[in-house]
């Protein structure tokens, strides 16, 4: 099929994972760790961030374009490739700062809300190694902050829920079709200026 390189790249679990440890980290400048169901939830640090999926996702059907799109082109030979298009979703965040002392809450609370608020746009690297955005809007009832005792200690939390676009677009040669090219226009023009 000559010389075409695919686009294709996957934003799911693990880039939008990725993606969130380091955006935090740089905006919070604290550990943050991606809690698991599978595994114990450990709060060692403080303070700190997780991160929790709390949904696979949900299809975004009124982003779906159904039809294969241009993906690659060669001028030289006039040829270019379509691929299907990459499935949307929608996966649902939950993101806790927590802290033992009120004044590091405070801080951390203060940061998140101007630097990054209810809606922003998340750096990450697809599974083809493309840097995109992801965009982030918190749902729900917004900040829920509560304070509890652990081992003696309070512990302070302060959770938001995001919704993230995430989207599949897997490698499948299958789903190529080379076609032909526009490659050159003529107009012509009659005495009166008209198109023909």
């Amino acid at each position: 099929m000559g010389c075409y390189k695919s686009l294709n790249g996957t934003v799911w679990l693990e880039q939008i994972n990725r993606g969130l440890v380091d955006f935090i980290k740089q905006q919070l400048n604290v550990p943050v760790r991606v809690r698991k169901a599978d595994e114990d939830f450990k709060k060692e640090d403080y303070p700190m961030c997780t991160i929790y999926n709390l949904s696979v996702g949900k299809r975004q059907e009124v982003r779906y374009f159904p039809d294969k799109v241009l993906v690659s082109r060669d001028t030289t030979t006039g040829k270019g490739l379509l691929e299907r298009s990459a499935v949307p979703y929608s996966l649902s965040y939950q993101i806790d700062l927590w802290s033992v002392l009120q004044s590091d809450m405070d801080t951390m609370s203060r940061i998140w809300e101007f630097e990054i608020g209810r809606h922003f746009n998340l750096p990450v690297t697809d599974s083809g190694g493309v840097l995109r955005y992801a965009n982030a809007m918190q749902s729900g009832d917004g900040i829920r902050k509560t304070d509890q005792l652990s081992g003696g200690s309070r512990v302070f939390d302060f959770a938001m829920t995001y919704n993230i676009w995430a989207e599949i677009d897997e490698e499948n040669t299958n789903n190529r079709e080379e076609v032909n090219l526009v490659q050159e226009i003529d107009i012509h023009y009659n005495q009166n200026r008209e198109v023909l």
